[in-house]
């Protein structure tokens, strides 16, 4: 009797636990905010600098550089799409930024290496 007891209650909090971020009306969820922002980066710091030469050779490490310029350029909100690209002496990031809403922290999902 115990167990179907505690069933019930730990399936009502997994359930209340997910409406939280539904799209549901009945949620304060807030309207989500998008916003983009084109960075350009000439005079970087040496820690830039590092993730810069870094996302040149590995378009792997180019998300660490989105999520720094992001928070370099105080950015507002998740990123959700970020581009790279390059020339002799500047990084140029292209930042799409979702604020507000129900919306995960992406950390730099969708992160595209150089260009």
């Amino acid at each position: 009797m115990r167990f179907r007891q505690l069933r019930r209650l730990l399936l009502g909090v997994g359930l209340a636990g997910l409406s939280a971020c539904s799209n549901n009306p009945l949620t304060p969820c807030g309207n989500p905010q998008s916003a983009h922002y084109d960075l350009t980066i000439s005079h970087p710091t040496p820690a830039m600098q590092l993730r810069i030469e870094s996302c040149r050779v590995d378009a792997d490490a180019c998300s660490d550089l989105c999520n720094a310029a992001a928070q370099a350029g105080q950015v507002n909100g998740s990123v959700s799409k970020c581009d790279v690209s390059f020339d002799a002496q500047s990084a140029y990031v292209s930042i799409d930024a979702m604020s507000g809403g129900c919306v995960a922290n992406a950390g730099g999902a969708g992160a595209g290496g150089p260009k």
